[in-house]
C-alpha cells in the first residue's frame, strides 16, 4: 500500500476540523445494528480486540449513510481526511497491530462489512507515518486555535477564546525556531503560510482589545514585524494624502483665474505708468 506524502497532507491541515467532527459524531453509536457486524469482524479477524468497535461502527455507518443521503454524498469526507482520522483512531486503540491500509482493507473486504463500505475510498487509503501524523496534528492545532479566534465577535470576546491567539503564537514560535530562511522544509513552508494568516488577523484591533497582540516572524524575515506595525500609519498617511488631493481639486477649480490675474495685473500697471508718463510729458512741454 502506498504511503502518504508530507507535501500533499500539510496543505489540508486547516480544513480537517469540520470533517473530523463529522466522523467523530458516529463514534458513540454503539447501540446501532452496525455494532453486531463489527463484533463479528473483531472476533474473526481483529484478535477479539474490542478497542476497534467504535472506529468500525463509525466507518460502517458513515459509509452506509453516504449511499442513502444525497446531501451527504455531495459533501462527503475526502479520502485524505479518512487516512488521518483512521491513523488518529488506531493510535488510541490498546494493542493495535494494524496500519491504516490494513485496517481499511479488512473492513472493505470482510463479508460482514463489505456491503456497507462498498469500496468507499478504495485505492486512496494510504499509510500515514508517525512523523507526518505528528506534523499534521501540529498544523491542525494551529489552525484550530486560529479558527477559534477568527470566530470571535466584538460582542463575544471571552478571554478563554481570545487566549487561543496566544496558544497559536507560543506553539508557532517553538516550532519555527527549527526553521531556516534558506532551503526551508515542507513544514516550515506551511508555517510561513500560517504566519501570514495569523498576522493579518492580528491587525483587527477591535477584536479582543484586552490581550497583547504580537505578530509572528520567520527566520530571515525579521523586518516583517516592523512592516506590519507600520501598516496603520501608512494607511493613515494615504487617507490624508487622498484628503489633500480632494482639497487640491477644489482649489484647482479657480486655477485659471489665478493665471489670468498673474498676467493682467503687471500689464495693467505698465499701461498705467505709461499713461501717466505721457500726461506729465505733455504738461511739461506746454509749460515750456
Amino acid at each position: 500500500m502506498a504511503t502518504a506524502t508530507h507535501e500533499e497532507y500539510y496543505k489540508l491541515a486547516d480544513g480537517y476540523m469540520s470533517y473530523k467532527n463529522e466522523l467523530d459524531s458516529y463514534l458513540n453509536d454503539s447501540h446501532s445494528h452496525y455494532n453486531s457486524y463489527c463484533k463479528a469482524i473483531i472476533t474473526s479477524v481483529l484478535g477479539n480486540n474490542l478497542g476497534y468497535i467504535q472506529t468500525c461502527v463509525a466507518f460502517l455507518k458513515y459509509s452506509d449513510n453516504l449511499k442513502q443521503d444525497e446531501f451527504l454524498l455531495k459533501d462527503n469526507v475526502p479520502c485524505e481526511y479518512f487516512n488521518i482520522w483512521f491513523k488518529e483512531q488506531l493510535r488510541n486503540i490498546p494493542n493495535n497491530i494494524y496500519d491504516v491500509s490494513e485496517f481499511y482493507n479488512i473492513l472493505n473486504s470482510h463479508h460482514q462489512s463489505k456491503q456497507f463500505v462498498n469500496d468507499l475510498c478504495v485505492g486512496k487509503i494510504k499509510d500515514i507515518d508517525d512523523s507526518l501524523f505528528k506534523n499534521f496534528q501540529f498544523l491542525h492545532n494551529l489552525y484550530y486555535n486560529l479558527n477559534i479566534y477568527q470566530s470571535i465577535s466584538e460582542e463575544h470576546d471571552e478571554l478563554s477564546y481570545c487566549n487561543s491567539a496566544t496558544k497559536c503564537r507560543e506553539s508557532y514560535e517553538t516550532e519555527v525556531s527549527n526553521c531556516t530562511s534558506t532551503n526551508p522544509s515542507l513544514l516550515c513552508k506551511e508555517l510561513m503560510k500560517f504566519k501570514e494568516q495569523y498576522n493579518s488577523e492580528m491587525q483587527i484591533k477591535e477584536k479582543c482589545p484586552n490581550i497583547e497582540k504580537k505578530i509572528l516572524s520567520y527566520p530571515g524575515h525579521e523586518d516583517t514585524a516592523q512592516q506590519l506595525e507600520s501598516r496603520d500609519s501608512q494607511s493613515a498617511f494615504q487617507t490624508r494624502s487622498a484628503s489633500r488631493g480632494e482639497d487640491s481639486r477644489e482649489v484647482g477649480s479657480s486655477e485659471p483665474n489665478s493665471i489670468h490675474d498673474s498676467i493682467v495685473i503687471p500689464v495693467s500697471v505698465i499701461l498705467l505708468i505709461s499713461f501717466l508718463f505721457l500726461i506729465f510729458y505733455k504738461v511739461y512741454n506746454n509749460n515750456f
